[in-house]
């Protein structure tokens, strides 16, 4: 199995979550989720709002969700992002589960620190922890996104068989970058006011759009730009 890492967005969800994991096509399991239409609503549904085939631009990465669609999707109840779950026709949550937080606890699949955190408090609940997975993913974007290559998709799949055989060496120069990336910040920074303040209004790891924004040192913060 090669060393390799990725931004987690929705290529990685989905994948994880629907290999060989559920007899509903392709097109109708991204509408349901996506848009919330019940099952036989498409593909005329899909072709009013995006169309099938930009469906399954979502699925390979070369189309980032619409970030008015991400903002919406995150500021929906659990619950009716786990009918949306259950809709899909999904076979075994469990075995769905279980691919993803081998990728997210391995550092395959990349998260920033406070969303991982939401996502993984939720294992040991299928359902619970594929609705905060899939929140998190659809706000990837931008340069983070990008096509998973035929080893990683095949990685991902066999990611729920042993998930220890997903976790980098310790001397994986991919392992070594993230780490250096993540390097707590100093404690004179921890202690600025302007931190506190922002770590303060940033407690709930998935904000609606209501939230205001966040001003520091005079540059107002997206909360929705990328992966978080």
């Amino acid at each position: 199995m090669s060393e390799w890492r990725c931004a987690f967005g929705f290529p990685i969800f989905y994948r994880a979550v629907y290999t060989d994991n559920s007899t509903v096509f392709q097109y109708e399991i991204v509408g349901i989720l996506l848009e919330g239409a019940g099952p036989g609503a498409l593909p005329g549904r899909a072709r009013a709002v995006r169309g099938t085939d930009g469906f399954s631009k979502y699925v390979m990465g070369d189309r980032a969700i619409p970030r008015n669609l991400a903002r919406e999707l995150r500021c929906l109840p659990e619950e009716e992002l786990i009918r949306r779950l259950r809709d899909t026709g999904l076979e075994d949550p469990d075995l769905a589960a279980r691919r993803l937080e081998a990728l997210l606890r391995s550092g395959r699949a990349v998260l920033k620190e406070a969303a991982l955190r939401r996502v993984l408090s939720a294992a040991g609940e299928p359902e619970r922890f594929l609705a905060r997975a899939l929140a998190a993913a659809v706000t990837c974007g931008g340069k983070e996104l990008r096509r998973l290559t035929t080893e990683e998709i095949a990685d991902i799949a066999e990611a729920g068989e042993d998930p220890e055989s997903m976790a980098l060496p310790e001397s994986s120069p991919v392992l070594q970058e993230s780490a250096v990336r993540t390097t707590a910040p100093s404690s004179r920074l921890q202690s600025s006011p302007v931190l506190q303040e922002s770590a303060v209004r940033t407690t709930a790891p998935f904000p609606c759009p209501s939230h205001p924004s966040l001003r520091i040192f005079g540059f107002s913060l997206d909360f929705f730009p990328g992966c978080d």
